[in-house]
């Protein structure tokens, strides 16, 4: 069984037994939430329109995977974070990119698939 809600322009599919969190002051804008086990957005993060976000391939033999965005990290539009991606804590990932891999924290990740491109260190 499965709940879907649409609020403040998030449509969120998201299973009964599965664990969705946002930490305090996040900010969820217009995004599609895919979330069959687990997807956890930190505090103070930023996740713009248009992104997709989630923690399975629907119609695979593979079981879901977590995501976590990190604390104060920036999500830009139309991104598409892939099952088990971590976003390490301030980093951000650029308008467009598709994150198929984790990408460590206070760094700029842009690209498909994304790539490290700047250090905010």
């Amino acid at each position: 069984m499965t709940l879907f809600l649409e609020l403040l322009g998030v449509a969120a599919l998201i299973l009964l037994n599965a664990f969705f969190v946002a930490g305090e002051y996040a900010l969820v804008t217009a995004a599609r939430i895919i979330c069959d086990a687990e997807i956890e957005i930190g505090p103070y993060a930023l996740v713009s329109w248009d992104v997709v976000l989630m923690d399975t391939y629907r119609g695979r033999d593979e079981p879901p995977r977590p995501i976590r965005l990190g604390r104060n990290s920036w999500v830009g539009f139309g991104a598409c974070i892939l099952p088990g991606v971590t976003i390490g804590e301030g980093s951000i990932v650029a308008a467009r990119s598709v994150v198929a891999a984790d990408v460590p924290a206070y760094v700029v990740a842009a690209g498909n698939p994304a790539r490290v491109v700047r250090s905010l260190g």
